[in-house]
């Protein structure tokens, strides 16, 4: 009792200054390591805020801008099921990936319907292709009759017409645009036809006019009056705007008082070509002119019991060619393997083949390959679709050269 009495009297006195500061110094030392150990605490747990976060982003997403939380008032505790989830699912998906390599039979079966997919496919496309075909070869067998009719109907007396012709003629120079005219007889009765693109960009070219095209006015009034004098008549195409031009009588008339002989035949009534064949061919034409190539009539021709009759016959520099012109499709009776080598022996080894598109290369191909005999046999192919591009980019319309072996 008196122990207590006395320690309550010492609690009692007064304390010197020097105790007071010497005790405040002590509370504030320990209230700063308090302070730091707080923030301590609060960057630990930003940190560990942070990895969940970037485990589990949904969850994050939702804490920081759902419910607009402040990361320091997270609890530990809720961060463990963060992290408890993220670890299952990471582990779910590293079994997924092994179990993946392992299952090479589930790999094979997917394999195995995409190729039945595939092969199915390709059988469709070939159906397509063929049915394409047979509709090309009736269309051509259509156009093959038309031809037929129109070279049967009876020709007008040209004695008739030799005294209006005649008068026509001496006419024509008085006509205005008179030596475009001339141009126009003169191009088409060396070819016997002409695509009306093709006729348009050279009188375009004759004029000298700023119209690579030809589809400013002046040519077309150009045209426009070769129809209406009578020189000209252009036919319907299918293929819409595409025209087919060809002298008429009166042209005809014309270009054998100008040149002294008479024009090409019409390929429709030399050859009973098809449209189609007809307009690839004047196509090839226009790439070969493009290239320097003159453009010269052809001909049958025979040597040692041999035959060939080349689609165009072009010359250049002194050295004459012989082309063809190929399709997808072929005819009935050609034995094209007896052709391609009928055109070897003619042209020396040296052939040239022009098809409308990339996908009837194999066209040829199959045929041209076999009949090449010597390493110096050469066959140059031009897509025609491509052949104006491949002339600007690489100087040349041969968009496929092969070498014999």
């Amino acid at each position: 009792m008196d122990n207590e009495i006395e320690l309550q009297e010492e609690l009692n006195k007064p304390v010197s200054e020097l105790t007071r500061k010497f005790y405040n110094d002590i509370l504030n030392a320990m209230d700063a390591r308090a302070a730091n150990a707080k923030k301590s605490l609060d960057e630990i747990q930003v940190m560990l805020v942070e990895i969940a976060g970037i485990v589990d982003s949904e969850w994050m997403y939702q804490q920081r801008v759902t419910k607009m939380r402040d990361l320091r008032d997270i609890k530990l505790s809720e961060l463990i099921p963060v992290v408890k989830r993220a670890a299952i699912s990471a582990h779910s998906e590293k079994l997924k990936i092994m179990g993946g390599q392992v299952d090479t039979k589930t790999l094979k079966a997917e394999n195995n319907r995409l190729s039945a997919e595939l092969a199915k496919a390709s059988r469709e496309r070939d159906a397509y292709e063929q049915v394409n075909r047979n509709q090309e070869e009736a269309i051509d067998r259509l156009t093959n009759q038309i031809d037929r009719l129109r070279s049967s109907q009876p020709a007008a007396d040209e004695n008739d017409n030799a005294g209006s012709f005649a008068e026509q003629y001496d006419a024509l120079p008085k006509t205005k645009h008179g030596d475009q005219l001339a141009f126009i007889i003169k191009y088409i009765g060396e070819r016997g036809e002409a695509l009306s693109p093709d006729l348009r960009k050279k009188i375009a070219e004759n004029l000298n006019l700023n119209d690579p095209e030809g589809k400013g006015r002046t040519v077309s009034e150009v045209m426009s009056l070769a129809e209406q004098v009578g020189l000209i008549e252009a036919f319907d195409t299918s293929k819409g705007r595409l025209k087919l031009v060809e002298l008429t009588k009166f042209g005809e008339y014309a270009f054998e008082q100008t040149t002294g002989k008479k024009p090409r035949e019409n390929d429709y009534q030399k050859e009973h070509k098809s449209e189609s064949q007809v307009m690839l061919a004047l196509e090839a034409q226009a790439l070969l002119e493009k290239m320097g190539y003159k453009i010269l009539p052809t001909t049958r021709m025979f040597i040692d019991g041999h035959e060939f009759a080349p689609d165009i016959a072009a010359e250049k520099d002194g050295e004459v060619i012989y082309a063809e012109v190929e399709r997808n499709t072929t005819k009935a009776n050609q034995n094209l393997d007896t052709k391609w080598r009928n055109y070897r022996h003619f042209s020396n080894g040296k052939m040239y083949a022009f098809v409308p598109h990339k996908s009837a290369i194999n066209n040829v191909t199959r045929y041209a390959l076999p009949a090449m005999k010597s390493p110096k046999d050469i066959l140059y192919l031009c897509d025609i679709s491509a052949a104006s591009r491949h002339f600007e980019e690489k100087g040349t319309i041969w968009t496929l050269i092969r070498n014999g072996v």
